[in-house]
């Protein structure tokens, strides 16, 4: 039986996260300046979903049984499932690095459609 629930998420370890990627992903400035262009300081938690879903990238979170299951969907399928046991096991580091690395792809993946219909 799945359950929705809410992952435990801290924003302030969330947003940490996501800086320490903006600050370290010199290899690739495209990305950082579309993510900066875009994400507001003063909530990086909130405009960072909203860039996310803007990009068709979200989570569902589900209780199956005893086991915590978060799945990202990226354009409309499943990308990835992070599962886990503990209820209350703080999460918010794991689904910033695999939100930020699936927008990383979706944003290159937008820019070489866009460069190839040129």
């Amino acid at each position: 039986m799945n359950n929705s629930f809410i992952p435990n998420i801290n924003k302030i370890n969330f947003e940490n996260k996501v800086i320490g990627f903006q600050n370290h992903e010199g290899c690739n400035t495209m990305v950082v300046n579309t993510i900066d262009a875009k994400i507001n300081t003063q909530n990086v938690y909130q405009s960072f979903l909203s860039i996310c879903e803007k990009y068709h990238i979200y989570y569902q979170a589900f209780l199956i049984e005893s086991i915590c299951t978060i799945r990202i969907i990226t354009t409309g399928y499943e990308s990835l499932v992070l599962t886990y046991e503990d209820k209350n096991k703080d999460v918010s580091i794991e689904l910033a690095s695999v939100l930020y690395q699936q927008l990383s792809i979706q944003i290159r993946n937008r820019d070489f459609i866009n460069k190839a219909r040129k």
